[in-house]
């Protein structure tokens, strides 16, 4: 089993179902969000197209090589070392996901302090230093009364922002509080699926009509949903 679940994940990697990605709005009440270099306004759509996130190779090592193993023993979010990602598209979807309060990804004390100190986990970082640097220039120095309220509302901040800084790289089903409501229920029905055929078949590219491999890919077409012009066609000869 866990090696059907990278088995899916990967394909979900290579060949996203919807691989248009999703728009993101920055808050309009509150501070830009930093991504790496660029700073996106408040009020600003901010689009992350997944195939550029999970094709990346400043996401992923040979990214464009089938690899289940990736997967395994490592988090479905991040799949394991590179989590602090280089790759723009992944600094935008946690920066924006700092940004709009999102739940972070849960890491290790361990992985938050070694990952809060590399060059790439500036996007989260930025946003709460940002933020600081507005409040402070803007706001009339806090009475006393309040300073430990303010206290504790600055630690949290920050918390979360060194809790953000692991980097998404991995959403098939897209993100945050209105992502894929079915993605389990979908997930699973293909672990069921695939394990039924693969246990009572082989299944083979029908090379004659999908002009192999190469045929095949030149014929996916991106509507809503990633398709096969004419639709994928394959053998299936009958285990013994």
């Amino acid at each position: 089993l866990p090696y059907l679940d990278a088995y899916l994940r990967e394909c979900l990697r290579l060949y996203s179902t919807a691989p248009n990605g999703v728009l993101k709005e920055v808050p309009a009440e509150g501070p830009p969000a930093r991504i790496g270099p660029y700073e996106a306004q408040p009020g600003a759509v901010v689009w992350a197209p997944f195939w550029g996130l999970h094709l990346s190779s400043l996401n992923w090592e040979r990214p464009m090589h089938f690899e289940p193993e990736r997967w395994l023993g490592h988090d479905p979010r991040t799949a394991g070392a590179m989590s602090a990602s280089r790759c723009p598209l992944s600094a935008a979807a946690s920066a924006i996901r700092a940004a709009t309060g999102a739940a972070p990804i849960t890491a290790t004390a361990e992985t938050t302090a070694t990952t809060a100190t590399t060059a790439t986990d500036t996007a989260a970082a930025a946003i709460a230093a940002n933020a600081a640097a507005s409040t402070a220039a803007a706001a009339p120095a806090p009475a006393p009364a309040a300073a430990s309220t303010e206290a504790a509302a600055s630690t949290g901040a920050a918390a979360a922002a060194a809790a953000s800084a692991k980097s998404i790289r991995f959403m098939p089903f897209g993100d945050g509080a209105r992502n894929c409501v079915g993605q389990h229920l979908a997930l699973l029905q293909l672990k069921v699926v695939l394990s039924y055929m693969a246990a009572r078949f082989e299944l083979r590219l029908d090379e004659a009509r999908m002009g192999g491999v190469a045929g095949a890919i030149a014929r996916q077409r991106v509507n809503l949903t990633l398709e096969v012009e004419g639709g994928m066609w394959m053998t299936a000869q009958p285990r013994a």
